[in-house]
């Protein structure tokens, strides 16, 4: 007999004239979406499975005009205490929608994120992974250490420089771009999109 893990799902709303700016912190997740659209409310699907389904939760609160999302531990939080306890899954999924040119700051471990639309200013952390944006309007910075990144479009003023992975791309001079993308062993690619 084997034991069958199924999903808990969350969806939350918020008004974003509030806001204007979204921080999320995501330890655990390992699908992140994050799109923006023309509708003027934050929406959020946020998704666990796996053995610890139901011990990770995502804590939401306000600092100033900033939305804060922080996904963690729960209160009652046991763990495993098994031989395999240390293979035990901890995932999550996570899909966010905000305005267009919201402020994005999103921090991650090991995942896979999945940036669509036009940000004012977008700040990426990830460990490892992959980093994929899509979008003609985007200003920030993106770090990664082992993450690749893969930048869609063909307008985008942005620099690249990764220590020991390869960069594939016409990427402009540092002093003219909006767009800076950092990673220590990532592979950096810009992907024209051509009409």
């Amino acid at each position: 007999m084997s034991n069958l893990y199924g999903q808990n799902q969350h969806k939350l709303l918020w008004a974003a004239a509030g806001f204007d700016l979204v921080a999320l912190e995501l330890p655990f997740a390992n699908t992140v979406v994050v799109s923006t659209s023309l509708d003027n409310t934050i929406a959020l699907d946020y998704q666990t499975e796996g053995e610890y389904k139901n011990h990770l939760v995502m804590r939401s609160f306000q600092m100033g005009k900033s939305l804060q999302l922080v996904e963690q531990k729960g209160p009652s939080f046991n763990a495993f205490h098994d031989k395999l306890s240390a293979h035990k899954v901890w995932a999550s999924t996570l899909t966010l929608f905000l305005p267009e040119y919201f402020k994005l700051q999103l921090e991650a471990q090991n995942a896979r994120l999945e940036i669509k639309g036009n940000f004012s200013n977008l700040s990426l952390k990830l460990h490892e992974g992959e980093i994929v944006v899509k979008g003609q309007e985007i200003s920030g910075n993106i770090e990664t250490h082992s993450a690749d990144v893969r930048l869609f479009g063909n307008s985008h003023k942005a620099a690249a420089q990764s220590k020991y992975g390869a960069i594939y791309g016409p990427f402009n001079q540092k002093d003219q771009n909006h767009l800076h993308i950092t990673s220590v062993k990532g592979n950096i690619s810009l992907i024209s999109q051509r009409k």
